[in-house]
């Protein structure tokens, strides 16, 4: 079964945060949010603003940088917050073909990641994330319509 994928904008980050995106294109990368839990990933990126800029300009720019965002195996990355609560946003993320942009889904949130090493939890969730397909959505609203049949 497919899951349902809502674009994020990404014009609206650097209308509100210009000079974080200054000389980036944000058009660049596709972000969408995996609408069948969003309400954990909603909660890590509300509670570790900066951080979420910093690693999405990561994104942008095509960098993994350990310490941010990294690969995790597959096509599975993980946006890591690091601190008190140790938090990660699992992301499946697919490459642009032909001129395609490419595609960061934010799949799954875990607010408190207890071990340094991925425990079987984790690793049976970046299998799921890998194994998943989308249908996606450009706007909420049109996710909306989707869910109620219209």
């Amino acid at each position: 079964m497919k899951k349902a994928a809502v674009r994020h904008d990404l014009n609206k980050l650097k209308i509100n945060y210009p000079l974080d995106f200054e000389g980036i294109n944000v058009n660049c990368v596709k972000l969408y949010l995996d609408m069948t839990n969003p309400d954990e990933v909603l909660k890590i990126i509300k509670s570790n603003r900066a951080k979420f800029i910093i690693i999405i300009r990561e994104i942008l720019q095509g960098f993994y940088n350990n310490a941010l965002y990294k690969k995790e195996g597959g096509n599975v990355t993980a946006m890591r917050f690091s601190g008190h609560p140790n938090s990660r946003i699992y992301c499946l993320e697919i490459s642009g073909k032909g001129g395609e942009k490419k595609i960061v889904i934010m799949a799954k949130g875990i607010i408190h990641k207890n071990v340094q090493a991925n425990d079987k939890k984790i690793i049976d969730s970046i299998k799921a994330i890998n194994d998943s397909t989308y249908v996606y959505f450009e706007k909420y609203e049109d996710y909306e319509k989707y869910k109620k049949g219209i």
